[in-house]
């Protein structure tokens, strides 16, 4: 199995159906061809995928993780950026400093795997929940765990 089969192996059939949608141009041509004959390995023509693609934009869930809100997913990744290694001036640092999520400064952007979006998991979020982020990060505890929805 080479790497991307590999890859996509781990997603279910509606990941591969937004992953086609969204992300195949992004690849070259020979990739997008290896891509092309995984999904047909899946049984999943450019119908089928359509239908999932359908089903799941309009889907909703219960189970409290963190999704995609797009596709649905819940292959999030995300990387954390450091004002203060970007920035020299203390007062462009002050100004960026407001914006970022935490106390020190720190700002942690998502995108999904499957679809590539980039997300803002907390833009709709209850106000008990940025309550909680807020002492949260007063406290400097570890939050990671509450950012996902495992709380």
């Amino acid at each position: 199995m080479d790497n991307i089969e590999e890859y996509l192996s781990q997603f279910e059939d509606f990941e591969l159906a937004f992953f086609w949608k969204y992300k195949l141009d992004t690849y070259m041509e020979g990739t997008q061809n290896e891509i092309k004959a995984y999904l047909g390995k899946r049984n999943l023509d450019e119908t089928k995928m359509q239908n999932l693609i359908e089903e799941y934009s309009h889907k909703t869930f219960t189970d409290h993780e963190l999704r995609c809100s797009r596709c649905k997913s819940k292959k999030i990744i995300t990387k954390e950026e450091n004002p203060s290694e970007t920035y020299f001036d203390p007062e462009i640092l002050k100004i960026a400093s407001s914006t970022y999520n935490d106390i020190n400064g720190r700002k942690m952007d998502y995108a999904c795997v499957v679809c590539g979006l980039a997300l803002n998991p907390f833009k709709h979020s209850s106000f008990t929940r940025k309550i909680l982020n807020a002492v949260l990060n007063i406290l400097s505890l570890p939050i990671n765990n509450a950012r996902r929805g495992h709380w």
